[in-house]
């Protein structure tokens, strides 16, 4: 029999010494938001119950965590984090990755059809675009070289613009294999497996940026702050998931396994 499930316990906040107001606010918000979700990503709904049920504890309120974890940032700060966090809902549940199951994991859901997928993707992808967009603006790095066919190795750093460059050229590609006859048949497998690997190193990146921002090294490169580039950075990072888990799914039912 499995045992109930427990949560891990909340991040370390990390710290805002050196960081102006609005930074505070932000490293604050992003904190929060790694140790809880919005309940609609996994709890289950229940009208008749009166709405979520908050089967991992809950709900969590920001203004019962805020001034706690940082107790050396001002009543400002605190408050300006707080109300960015409740403008988007005051009730949290706590975040997926910190609920454990001691002896067998939670069965997972049945995944939705490949057909229901690949009609989801144009969409996702048009998102991907955008979030690509935000990074190029940013420039990181002094465009150099030429791109390439497989994702660069490095797992630290600031995303290469060129790479870059090659996800929104994996993007289109994409699309057209969408508008092929029979697409989840007759797509190009190496196509689809050149996306994935580009798709999957913009995930990375994406958590490289949330990474470290949290620990104050990027918090104010260029005069930027995160919500400048993305308006939901752990959104961001589950939809790159989700693309990448479609292609592979995609490719799969072209060319099987086993």
């Amino acid at each position: 029999m499995r045992s109930d499930p427990y949560l891990d316990p909340l991040s370390d906040a990390p710290s805002l010494e050196g960081l102006d107001h609005e930074a505070r606010v932000e490293a604050m918000v992003a904190w929060f938001y790694e140790n809880f979700e919005d309940p609609a990503n996994e709890m289950p709904y229940d009208g008749k119950e009166g709405g979520y049920q908050y089967i991992h504890g809950g709900p969590y309120e920001a203004a019962d965590y805020i001034p706690d974890a940082f107790p050396d940032a001002d009543e400002e700060d605190h408050i300006a984090a707080i109300d960015t966090i409740d403008a988007d809902g005051p009730d949290y549940a706590p975040a997926g990755h910190r609920v454990r199951y001691p002896e067998e994991p939670e069965p997972r859901e049945e995944l939705p059809s490949l057909p229901d997928r690949l009609n989801a993707l144009g969409g996702q992808l048009d998102r991907i675009e955008e979030v690509v967009d935000r990074l190029l603006a940013v420039r990181w790095e002094r465009p150099a070289g030429i791109g390439h066919n497989h994702p660069p190795e490095d797992a630290d750093g600031p995303p290469a613009y060129n790479d870059l460059l090659d996800v929104k050229q994996s993007v289109d590609e994409v699309r057209q294999e969408l508008t092929k006859s029979d697409a989840a048949n007759n797509a190009d497998v190496a196509v689809l497996e050149r996306a994935q690997g580009r798709i999957a190193w913009l995930k990375q990146k994406l958590l490289w940026i949330g990474k470290a921002f949290l620990s104050g090294s990027i918090a104010a490169v260029g005069g930027w702050a995160t919500k400048q580039i993305l308006d939901d950075p752990a959104g961001a990072i589950q939809l790159a998931g989700h693309v990448v888990s479609t292609l592979g799914h995609w490719i799969v039912n072209i060319q099987p396994l086993f």
